[in-house]
């Protein structure tokens, strides 16, 4: 009768502890697999706004389940530091950016003057390398996005977008948005985004392998106004060894907590 109890009440107990570190306790990704991530302000291409023209830009780093930002309110060049990387070791770690401009022309003397917020241009990288001899590595990310535009007057336009390209330029996911309302019509007024928000890489042992990311955002107005917001996370969602066996994500542990507890009444019935 003993023995049925002690493990009844162990499972009991593993089950309570897992349950209660669901909100605290992360994945940690496997030994023998190493990402890099970096996301940078594209200094040389990124312009000031002019004008009645405003920006905002942010970007982030998770490491660790821990976040490292640098923003800005005012010109691109004002982002210190405008890089941040690290090397990532947590399912949910990953990199990401919230950019927003707007502006409105003035009329002040009776003419409109242009309002314009520059090109804002973020780049993101990661690169992936097993080190194992005998593990095959599935890496599945997942795109974590908000967007919105808005382009009003005779003469206003906005665009946003994000673009994920693998080494070889292949578009992995996408979202453009785009207003100009001196030029109607679908060609320039569009919003469009990939079906899916997932994107995987499979790395072999001994492999190495990379992909990136474009973030522009512009906008101006000689007769109008104009905005635009783009939040956008590029996460390590799921690691797949040898196809078979999945690191846990947290969303998983509730199932365990609940096969421990069947596990639990099975014994208690038995004792």
């Amino acid at each position: 009768m003993r023995q049925p109890l002690i493990k009844l009440l162990s499972l009991a107990s593993l089950a309570t502890g897992l349950f209660l570190s669901l909100g605290t306790q992360a994945s940690p990704l496997p030994a023998g697999l190493q990402i890099n991530a970096q996301i940078a302000l594209d200094t040389a291409n990124s312009q000031p706004h002019t004008g009645g023209g405003q920006q905002s830009i942010s970007i982030e780093r998770i490491v660790g389940g821990s976040s490292t930002t640098s923003s800005t309110s005012g010109d691109p060049g004002t982002l210190l530091p405008s890089q941040l990387q690290g090397q990532l070791s947590e399912l949910q770690d990953g990199l990401g950016a919230e950019v927003s401009i707007r502006g409105r022309s003035s009329q002040d003397t009776g003419t409109p003057v242009a309002a314009s917020s520059g090109l804002i241009a973020i780049d993101y990288f990661f690169s992936l390398q097993n080190l194992s001899a005998t593990d095959t590595f599935t890496v599945s990310f997942r795109a974590l996005t908000v967007h919105s535009i808005s382009a009003s007057g005779p003469d206003a336009f906005v665009q946003s977008n994000l673009s994920v390209l693998d080494a070889a330029n292949n578009e992995l996911y996408f979202t453009d948005y785009r207003a100009d309302t001196a030029n109607p019509g679908p060609g320039s007024n569009f919003q469009l985004s990939s079906a899916s928000d997932t994107f995987a890489f499979t790395v072999l042992p001994g492999q190495s392998l990379s992909f990136s990311a474009l973030l522009k955002q512009i906008g101006g107005a000689a007769d109008g106004s104009y905005s635009a917001l783009l939040s956008a996370y590029l996460l390590v969602d799921n690691v797949r060894v040898d196809g078979n066996n999945p690191v846990p994500a947290p969303g998983t542990l509730p199932l365990l907590v609940l096969a421990l507890l069947g596990c639990a009444t099975v014994l208690r019935r038995r004792a």
